[in-house]
């Protein structure tokens, strides 16, 4: 079974190779390829395909939105590339697309919230984790059965995450922290 796992890896980045050597292909198979080589863990190859159906003229909104958050994922996720400016592409290509302060689609606003939680892992700037929260909770709250509550259990997780950080800084100055309780109240909720 391993095997064949590595010969279906092998066969995807020879299509890959080929593709990026001038083959010529529909978006819709670039898109095929693309997540079949994210399904192998090959985001810089996934990525190096999307970004060639990125710069064809596709009429179709749905594909070019299906392109541009794959690419976006497989932009943050290639670890050949600088993390920081990976998450800053990804998060560019998004907004390339929709319009971040109103986009509902939860695989959309479920990247986002990854994106900006990565960069609070890379620099601590907690309005990259406020961030992150602000496009999770608006996943969550498009419901769960869509996106297996990806989004839900993750608003949950930055909830107490903040709440954390907050008792941890109070407690260093030996102040209140009186948004933390809200934070536990509302991921309580959340996974409730």
């Amino acid at each position: 079974m391993a095997g064949d796992n590595q010969e279906q890896k092998q066969q995807h980045i020879s299509d890959a190779k080929a593709l990026l050597g001038g083959a010529s292909s529909p978006p819709e198979a670039l898109l095929t390829l693309a997540k079949n080589l994210i399904g192998c863990g090959e985001f810089g190859w996934a990525r190096s395909v999307l970004e060639q159906a990125a710069r064809q003229d596709i009429p179709d909104r749905q594909i070019k939105e299906k392109i541009a958050q794959s690419r976006a994922l497989a932009t943050y996720k290639d670890t050949q590339l600088n993390p920081e400016a990976a998450l800053n592409e990804a998060i560019g290509i998004l907004r390339e697309t929709y319009e971040l302060k109103t986009v509902k689609d939860q695989e959309t606003l479920g990247l986002a919230g990854a994106i900006y939680k990565r960069l609070w892992e890379l620099d601590g700037a907690r309005n990259h984790l406020e961030l992150s929260l602000i496009y999770y909770e608006r996943g969550y709250k498009a419901g769960i059965v869509d996106d297996d509550g990806y989004t839900a259990i993750n608003a949950a997780f930055v909830h107490d995450l903040l709440a954390f950080l907050e008792e941890k800084q109070a407690q260093e100055i030996g102040a209140d922290a009186p948004t933390a309780a809200s934070h536990r109240k509302a991921a309580e909720k959340i996974r409730t």
